[in-house]
């Protein structure tokens, strides 16, 4: 029992203090039960197994409790099957909890410090920031939607032949489809910065080597706000939320991610999802509802800026509604959930995948887009056809190509090639524009729509190229990926003599619809030909392909 404790302690005390800091309006209680009753049961069982092998010698030998302890993680592990992720993170500390709390003296050093490791965990409800004051603004309501992670090629509304987003397919036929549409970068936290200020990664700063938006840097939002929007923002995201400043200037903003992030992260957790598939979501219903709420209770006499991250196509895949999860699959949950994990920990430790998962996976994987489409459409319900609506990705994830799964792993197509849709007043319908354009045009494009003076940026209004007034087919846009740790913390435990400077370094990519060229700092320049080599598979001499 006390190494079930023990682990409990562990990882309350290192993830939910150190890493999330906070509950939501549930409060602790909710989410520690679970944990505390998974390990309780395995602990125990550890604990009887070693009386039953060595009766006599279970009281006084420390090495048979330490042997408990790693068999209970090894046994957590495989359940979940997350047994690396249990041994890299948890482990060391958990054993060191077991360890005080099995030896008499010990346990008034451990008790205390987990209370101290739980000081100031409370319930944390948002509040507001003020409402918006001075003039009115003259320009519509808008709403931008990201569909985090959402891969333009599993979308139906661009041609993927499984009916995964008709909801983004309506709005698209009301307003304009953007055929060639490219992030800035390969993870949430630069690509966000680029939609809020118009610039790339490495000029408005927030990146792999700066998690968060300088304090000096104005945002979207801001001015917006300053012009006379009142604004509200709902994320699912920890990278686009008020930890890396991406909500400052809102008037209110609600973090939803707490709470589906603990049910990622928490071995207790991920033990009883793979045991029984059990229904849950990343926040998307508690946005919905938050959504709801705001847009009745503003003021109707001044527009509103509404943004709104869903994490739904999001990995680890299965985390989603059980209605969605099995829309296009009819495999038992528990198949869903090995499947979900086995790419999951790809992502993390850069492990292989079998067939059988990866088949599975995808399924799965509609699933996800049908449910954040599913949200999206619940959205453009609650703000109504008078509301500009955006609804894009912030960059797409590899599924396998190249050996990868998960994004922040280079400057690949399916990563970077993103669904760009807006619709609303002003905006002409049923238009389809196959001209580049950038996350960065959404800064400029935003502030157009709401009459206020944009400043000089890296974007386009691409207000003109809606109306056929602005051709942009010569283009080149482009993206960058700063030289990053993120990605690869979990890989060194599994490759920890492997040299991973090529995944380390910075590259920035120049592209059109034809052609594409990655540099990599201190490694390759490698060319593209994107219509004859979609898929990136025969690169050359990147010089050849005449981009800058």
């Amino acid at each position: 029992m006390a190494v079930g404790l023990g682990l409990s302690v562990a990882e309350c005390s290192l993830v939910l203090r150190n890493l999330l800091r906070g509950f939501g309006s549930g409060g602790v209680v909710p989410i520690a039960l679970p944990v505390v009753a998974v390990y309780l049961l395995f602990g125990a069982a550890a604990d009887l197994l070693v009386q039953a092998v060595a009766p006599a010698r279970h009281r006084h030998r420390r090495l048979l409790r330490g042997g408990a302890a790693a068999l209970t993680a090894y046994v957590l592990g495989v359940t979940s099957g997350q047994l690396l992720f249990s041994l890299t993170l948890v482990m060391a500390a958990a054993c060191a909890w077991a360890a005080l709390l099995l030896h008499r003296r010990g346990r008034f050093v451990a008790l205390p410090l987990a209370l101290a490791g739980m000081w100031r965990m409370g319930p944390a409800s948002p509040e507001p920031r003020g409402a918006a004051t001075g003039p009115a603004a003259e320009g519509p309501d808008i709403a931008l939607v990201v569909l985090d992670t959402l891969r333009r090629d599993r979308c139906s509304t661009f041609g993927y032949p499984h009916e995964t987003t008709p909801n983004l397919t309506a709005l698209a036929e009301r307003g304009v489809r953007f055929d060639a549409a490219w992030s800035t970068a390969p993870w949430s936290l630069p690509a966000h910065g680029s939609m809020f200020t118009g610039l790339m990664p490495e000029a408005h700063g927030a990146h792999n080597l700066h998690p968060s938006m300088p304090a000096d840097r104005p945002l979207l939002v801001e001015r917006l706000a300053a012009a006379g929007y009142q604004a509200a923002g709902f994320s699912a995201n920890p990278f686009a939320g008020t930890g890396t400043g991406m909500a400052r200037g809102y008037h209110w903003f609600e973090d939803h991610w707490r709470r589906f992030t603990l049910h990622e992260v928490l071995l207790g957790f991920r033990v009883r999802n793979g045991l029984f598939g059990v229904d849950r979501d990343k926040g998307g219903a508690a946005i919905l509802e938050g959504v709801a709420r705001w847009w009745a209770q503003r003021d109707p006499d001044r527009p509103a800026w509404l943004f709104v991250n869903f994490m739904e196509p999001h990995g680890p895949y299965q985390e989603v509604p059980l209605p969605w999860r099995s829309a296009f699959t009819e495999a038992p949950l528990t198949a869903l959930e090995r499947a979900g994990e086995a790419v999951h920990m790809a992502q993390i430790f850069n492990i292989p995948v079998d067939d059988v998962h990866q088949d599975l996976n995808d399924e799965v994987l509609d699933g996800c887009v049908l449910a954040a489409d599913h949200y999206l459409g619940r959205v453009m319900e609650i703000v109504g056809p008078d509301t500009v609506v955006i609804a894009l990705s912030d960059h797409g994830d590899m599924l396998g190509e190249k050996g990868y799964f998960g994004h922040n792993t280079g400057l690949w197509e399916p990563i970077l090639r993103v669904p760009v849709v807006i619709a609303g007043p002003g905006i002409p319908e049923g238009q389809v524009v196959s001209d580049p354009i950038s996350l960065v045009d959404i800064f400029p494009t935003v502030l157009g729509l709401a009459g206020v003076s944009a400043p000089q940026s890296d974007g386009v209004d691409l207000r003109p190229v809606m109306a056929g007034e602005r051709s942009l087919a010569g283009r080149v846009v482009h993206a960058q990926h700063m030289r990053t740790v993120y990605t690869t913390s979990g890989w060194r435990s599994r490759h920890p003599f492997d040299d991973l400077e090529p995944h380390l370094a910075a590259r920035t990519a120049s592209i059109t619809p034809l052609a594409k060229r990655i540099l990599v700092e201190g490694g390759p320049d490698l060319g593209f030909d994107l219509v004859d080599d979609p898929d990136e598979e025969a690169p050359f001499d990147g010089a050849l392909t005449g981009l800058r």
